[in-house]
């Protein structure tokens, strides 16, 4: 269980990062300036958790950063029992979809527990919509493309993934092909390549 100062410390870096990976950093940051080594300890999985990136061609959850002697930040690899207790414990309490949705996702990465896959994804749905711009389209576009490649593979007869494809078709008509750059192109483009598989 997170420790109220936790829960406070995380309302604040989302308040303060508004609902961005820049949440990442002040938790981190937070992490370190924490007396509790135990809160201190779920600050930094929480924080390392969401500073990961989605990779859509690796189709799994990168470091942000890898230096050229090997060294990098937080990884799918540094989470651990202690680690995967603290993310679940996280997730019904936090505020933001969007850290819902990573924390999920990452759990789906580690568990393939069902339940965080359906959580992601729907999360990632949520998100997509929140962030539906034509202009400024690859925030929204990334979120759709995490939440159809974890649909994929809780399996294309699941509730999720159909849920998905009729938000993408939904999206690809709404913008009927009005668009002034690429939203409905990629759109279009991701399911047809799941089609082509």
């Amino acid at each position: 269980m997170l420790s109220q100062n936790v829960r406070n410390i995380i309302a604040g870096a989302v308040e303060q990062g508004r609902d961005s990976p820049d949440v990442a950093s002040l938790l981190i940051h937070a992490a370190n300036e924490c007396e509790n080594e135990q809160d201190s300890e779920a600050l930094k999985i929480i924080g390392g958790s969401l500073s990961m990136g989605y990779n859509a061609d690796e189709k799994k959850y990168l470091p942000y950063i890898t230096w050229y002697d090997g060294q990098r930040s937080f990884a799918i690899e540094d989470i651990d029992e202690k680690a995967i207790k603290v993310l679940k414990d996280s997730i019904p309490l936090l505020p933001s979809g969007w850290m819902r949705a990573q924390l999920s996702g990452i759990l789906w990465s580690v568990e393939h527990s069902y339940q965080y896959g359906k959580t992601a994804v729907l999360n990632y749905i949520q998100q997509f919509e929140k962030r539906f711009d034509a202009v400024n389209w690859v925030k929204c576009f990334e979120d759709i493309q995490c939440a159809f490649n974890i649909s994929r593979e809780l399996g294309d007869k699941n509730n999720e993934f159909q849920k998905t494809l009729k938000t993408i078709d939904s999206a690809i008509f709404r913008l009927n092909g009005q668009d002034p750059l690429f939203l409905s192109l990629n759109l279009i483009k991701l399911v047809f390549l799941f089609s082509d598989t």
